[in-house]
């Protein structure tokens, strides 16, 4: 298992098609320092069209990246975070952002 340097949020797969983003995670992911964790694989996941899909891009995410666990120190974290921002008048960030957040 390698050290795993960069937790890859679905911010960063949305902008793939940027040249300089496909670049950069191109790159990562070549040295082997690219990670997911559960929650970005339910969101890249769910959007695949049909089963076969599903399980053909499944498993290329699962050989490509290790897969950090998420313990309850993470989703305490989360739930630190968002009352500190609700403190802030700023409520309504999406908690799987929370939850990615606690873990990076």
């Amino acid at each position: 298992m390698s050290i795993v340097r960069f937790l890859v949020d679905t911010s960063a797969w949305v902008r793939y098609a940027v040249p300089a983003v496909s670049a950069r995670l191109d790159e990562l992911s070549a040295a082997g320092v690219v990670a997911s964790c559960a929650v970005v694989e339910l969101q890249r996941l769910d959007a695949l069209p049909d089963a076969g899909t599903y399980a053909t891009v499944a498993g290329l995410r699962r050989r490509a990246y290790e897969l950090l666990e998420m313990g309850d120190v993470d989703l305490r974290r989360a739930l630190e975070v968002q009352a500190l921002l609700a403190e802030r008048g700023e409520l309504g960030v999406p908690w799987p952002a929370l939850l990615v957040a606690a873990m990076a």
